[in-house]
């Protein structure tokens, strides 16, 4: 439950943490990347009211008052559906009643508002993976691939190279392409010596980031 619980989010004018940001510190990498500094975009700008509501459903969840939380998200959705840590928080809930298909639901809603948030993709191909509906997560995990490498072919994005270099062989994990991935970890390291969490990747596989995932 705390690990979902980690995803909760609380927005402001310093910008948005990305769910997935949250679930990867626990996992593999610590040093992720704010939304706020994804690449050169463009500042996203929400209705106060939306954040004011999503933040108010925030203190709830802490509180383990999920409907109340659940009431002011909707409520933050009404005012502005564009506000998808809304939708992301949602999904915290629900992963957190272990009501993994509403959860799915509310992530697909994110990549309908964010379809370039390749962490989001990754997250529903997790949810899918909970749900067995393995064919659907591996179109999710196809097109995260997609997305990681198409930002590390963008000279803008530079400055995230490693931590897109590193989620994409997670990515590769979960796709079962374990080979490729193990390899491209023994190049990562070459290029990121310092980066310890590298060499923890090597000993975990697709069953070990779900257990974490969910902690079942």
């Amino acid at each position: 439950m705390q690990r979902i619980l980690a995803i909760i989010h609380l927005v402001g004018n310093a910008g948005l943490l990305s769910m997935a940001r949250i679930i990867f510190k626990l996992l593999i990498y610590s040093s992720f990347f704010l939304t706020k500094c994804y690449g050169q975009e463009k500042k996203e700008k929400y209705h106060p009211l939306a954040i004011e509501w999503n933040n108010k459903a925030t203190v709830f969840i802490r509180f383990q008052n999920y409907d109340s939380a659940l009431f002011y998200l909707d409520k933050a959705i009404e005012v502005d559906s564009s506000l998808y840590t809304a939708y992301e928080n949602k999904s915290s809930v629900y992963c957190t009643l272990i009501d993994y298909k509403k959860a799915v639901i509310e992530t697909k809603r994110i990549l309908l508002i964010k379809p370039d948030l390749a962490e989001a993709w990754i997250m529903a191909g997790m949810l899918s993976d909970k749900i067995g509906d393995t064919l659907n997560a591996l179109s999710f995990y196809r097109t995260s691939i997609e997305i990681f490498e198409r930002r590390l072919k963008d000279p803008n994005r530079s400055k995230q190279s490693e931590a897109n270099s590193i989620n994409r062989v997670l990515s590769l994990i979960l796709i079962g392409k374990e080979s490729e991935a193990r390899k491209e970890i023994n190049r990562l390291k070459g290029l990121y010596p310092n980066n310890k969490m590298l060499g923890q990747m090597l000993t975990l596989d697709k069953k070990d980031y779900l257990k974490e995932i969910f902690g079942i």
